[in-house]
């Protein structure tokens, strides 16, 4: 009896932990109780978030003009408030004003999703901001920083913003937020100097886009950015990409070559899992060139690509390749020679 009477303890503890998804909680200036995750203890970090486990079910919804604190206390320790967390405010129709702190530097997937706000200023800190964030959002003006890198799908989808934008290739600041409206016959799409991201579905299901090329200054790619591009026939990524987005080329089933330069390149899945690689339906792509800086193969970048053919040459600046990086890539011919610096 006491054993079952330990397990029904550890059972119901289970339990209670699980009804809520944050660590505490504090009202800030503008009246509103906030919930926060610890994000990174030795540093004092933490992120907004939602009380229940990706809603606000049971808890009463913030409303009205909301100022997020730049910091939080809590136990005697001054936490860094540095990210708005994943459907932190998803469905909050009331809250109609939002501010900023200039420590933000993430806004997570469907953070603000279906909110009240109708204008949003982004803060000089900001870098990323999550898939669908403001997804039916009352948004109708937004203010970019530069300092914005990483955009995920959709994340203005439905919002005043985007509905009266006009139609061709849209920009949210540094960013390549989508092409709207469809796009000539035959196109041939140059990304400016001065652009670092282009973001989740840019491009999605743009057939008649038959070359792209992309600046030095380019850092993301997110996911699904090129879906059903069928035009394209081959991609050239420049050292400056740090960050591909899971199904980044996704049904380009006419992509026959690809070059990859980055030089330290990690895979996203923007929060979400897919279960889409970077290349998959990519059914013609043949060739592929390793880049002589390239340090950094990601995990499962070229996973499944099962037409590659001829020698791939590996340059000596590689440094790491990832786990199944090259899975059933068994078109090559010739051995592949590591570099001797190799982790």
């Amino acid at each position: 009896m006491a054993k079952k009477g330990f397990l029904f303890v550890l059972l119901f503890v289970a339990l209670i932990n699980s009804a809520w998804a944050y660590d505490f909680y504090a009202v800030c200036s503008t009246g509103q109780t906030l919930y926060y995750n610890i994000t990174d203890a030795n540093n004092h970090y933490v992120e907004v978030t939602c009380p229940g486990i990706n809603n606000w079910t049971g808890y009463t919804k913030p409303t009205g003009n909301l100022a997020i604190p730049s910091s939080v206390n809590h136990s005697g320790i001054t936490y860094s408030v540095k990210a708005v967390g994943a459907y932190a405010f998803y469905e909050c129709e009331n809250l109609t004003g939002l501010t900023f702190p200039n420590t933000i530097i993430s806004i997570g997937r469907s953070a603000f999703d279906n909110v009240g706000v109708t204008s949003v200023s982004f803060p000089s800190s900001l870098l990323s901001i999550g898939g669908l964030a403001f997804n039916g959002s009352s948004v109708t003006s937004v203010s970019f920083p530069n300092s914005l890198t990483k955009m995920g799908e959709w994340v203005f989808n439905a919002t005043p913003w985007y509905l009266n934008q006009p139609d061709g290739l849209i920009y949210a600041g540094p960013v390549v937020y989508a092409y709207k409206g469809e796009m000539p016959p035959n196109s041939s799409i140059s990304i400016p100097s001065g652009t670092k991201g282009i973001a989740g579905r840019a491009f999605h299901n743009c057939p008649n886009m038959t070359s792209i090329s992309f600046p030095n200054t380019l850092q993301s790619i997110g996911i699904w950015a090129f879906y059903a591009c069928t035009g394209l026939t081959n991609i050239t990524i420049p050292t400056s990409v740090s960050s591909i987005g899971a199904g980044a080329f996704y049904q380009c089933g006419n992509l026959s070559s690809f070059s990859f330069n980055a030089q330290n390149c990690d895979i996203d899945n923007d929060g979400y899992s897919y279960g889409y690689y970077v290349f998959d339906g990519c059914y013609s792509l043949s060739t592929l060139t390793i880049g002589n800086s390239v340090q950094t193969i990601p995990d499962y970048l070229f996973y499944g690509c099962n037409n590659l053919s001829g020698t791939l040459f590996l340059p000596s600046s590689l440094r790491y390749i990832g786990w199944g990086a090259f899975y059933n890539c068994s078109g090559f011919t010739g051995s592949l020679t590591n570099p001797s610096q190799m982790e």
